[in-house]
């Protein structure tokens, strides 16, 4: 089975802390507007991954018919 598409990740390769998050989440809206699929996984790992963002975005994209959770 191949796979013949894009893969976004929203993570910076770098690892280094941003100042400003405008351009991250201006990258991330146009992504997932492209995608034709959008795969959540919502980590529970509390203090460190709450996941509590996340928790907004797939409520904004439940709609969209695109949701895999």
């Amino acid at each position: 089975m191949q796979f013949d598409g894009v893969v976004y990740v929203p993570e910076y390769s770098t690892w280094k802390p941003k100042e400003d998050y405008v351009d991250q989440a201006m990258w991330e809206r146009v992504a997932l507007t492209n995608a034709t699929v959008i795969l959540f996984w919502i980590p529970r790992k509390l203090p460190d991954m709450p996941g509590f963002t996340t928790n907004v975005e797939f409520g904004y994209w439940l709609h969209s018919k695109k949701v895999i959770y």
